[in-house]
């Protein structure tokens, strides 16, 4: 319905701002810790502070990313959710072998622990 896509839209819109931030932060630590090792100021103390820094704000785009999954269910409706489910591989069989379209092979196997 007109609704239920203004909704998505909005969820969309929402989900993508608050995953750019968290990615650029990702980026940000990542590349602290990289300029670290390479003008020779790691310390273990700051390896350790860069990579629980890294590990959180993983956390938080993987929950994030999983959080507006969670909304779609209160938009959509059961028959919907089942399509939603389809298109996004949940019901393709062996995940690792199907593939869903529109996603990156690489990054749904490993998602997917694929070997």
């Amino acid at each position: 319905t007109t609704d239920q896509r203004e909704q998505v839209e909005t969820l969309y819109g929402e989900m993508r701002s608050e995953a750019i931030a968290l990615g650029t932060q990702i980026i940000d630590v990542e590349k602290a810790l990289d300029d670290a090792f390479q003008n020779g100021t790691i310390t273990e103390a700051l390896l350790e502070e860069k990579i629980i820094e890294s590990t959180d704000l993983y956390a938080q785009l993987r929950i994030l990313h999983l959080k507006y999954h969670l909304y779609m269910v209160d938009v959509l409706t059961p028959q919907q959710v089942a399509q939603y489910n389809e298109l996004r591989g949940y019901s393709s069989g062996d995940p690792c072998q199907n593939v869903p379209e529109g996603h990156d092979p690489e990054m749904w196997r490993l998602h997917n622990n694929c070997e």
